[in-house]
């Protein structure tokens, strides 16, 4: 169930496209994440953030856990509550004197098949 996408902190090259279900609550997708080809530590203390900004124009801000180099992103209802792609980023920051961003990466958010207004078929 764990998505596992390499994040540089330079961004530069296509977006990387993270994969989720409308609904989906619960899902783990890891970050690794590098500086260039290096692999990048997040400093001890430091806050990270992801940003994103769904297809219907709402945003969300939420602080994902991290270890080391790996941010673990657990996905939520307001992430993948519009089907679409879904832009976003990682933020680091730590005081005063840190705060980077990430290449952006897309959330795709594939379509539940059984949306909230459904009319559900009565017969057997």
């Amino acid at each position: 169930m764990n998505q596992v996408i390499r994040l540089n902190l330079v961004p530069s090259g296509i977006p990387p496209t993270v994969y989720v279900s409308e609904v989906d609550v619960g899902r783990t997708i890891a970050f690794e994440i590098y500086d260039g080809d290096t692999s990048y530590t997040i400093p001890d203390g430091a806050m990270v953030e992801l940003h994103g900004t769904k297809p219907d124009n709402h945003s969300f801000d939420y602080r994902p856990t991290y270890s080391g180099s790996t941010v673990n992103v657990v996905t939520t209802e307001q992430m993948c509550a519009k089907a679409g792609v879904t832009i976003c980023k990682l933020r680091i920051v730590s005081g005063d004197s840190l705060n980077i961003g990430t290449l952006l990466f897309h959330l795709n958010v594939e379509r539940d098949a059984l949306p909230e207004d459904a009319d559900l078929s009565a017969s057997d």
